[in-house]
């Protein structure tokens, strides 16, 4: 994080500078690959269960970064290299908040696409947000 702040130090990087840390584990050989990622905003999902309601449905804040932050499984195309088996393997991947920034600006992804990429709609998924008391610290990467 040190590093990323050195290149470009900026009041808007000290307000909402934050970092996530992405872990992808092979489920062959239990190897693991971390990266750190910088962001200066997150880009949330609408979970899929609220997305698909009659009338759009509701969701919570908290829902949808549990969404971003829900544990992937990568494989068939998005397969990872691992380096320990030198090959395409399945594997898991997780998102979590390394750095949490003073001020977090979020955008809610409300348009979602058809299979075939041609068309989209808007979700009317009604977003609750709470005016304080936001926790995520079950978010956050556990301390190394």
């Amino acid at each position: 994080w040190a590093e990323h702040c050195q290149r470009g130090y900026s009041a808007v990087l000290e307000a909402f500078g934050g970092q996530l840390r992405s872990t992808i584990t092979c489920l062959h050989c239990r190897g693991s690959s971390v990266t750190f990622d910088p962001f200066l905003d997150l880009s949330l999902p609408v979970p899929a269960a609220a997305a698909g309601l009659p009338g759009g449905g509701r969701c919570s804040l908290l829902e949808c970064l549990e969404a971003f932050a829900a544990e992937e499984v990568l494989d068939a195309a998005d397969a990872y290299y691992c380096e320990h088996c030198q090959c395409r393997r399945p594997a898991r991947k997780q998102l979590r908040l390394q750095r949490c920034p003073p001020v977090l600006a979020i955008q809610v992804m409300r348009f979602s696409h058809s299979e075939a990429g041609q068309a989209r709609h808007k979700l009317e998924t009604q977003l609750q947000v709470p005016e304080e008391g936001l926790d995520l610290t079950h978010l956050l990467s556990p301390p190394e």
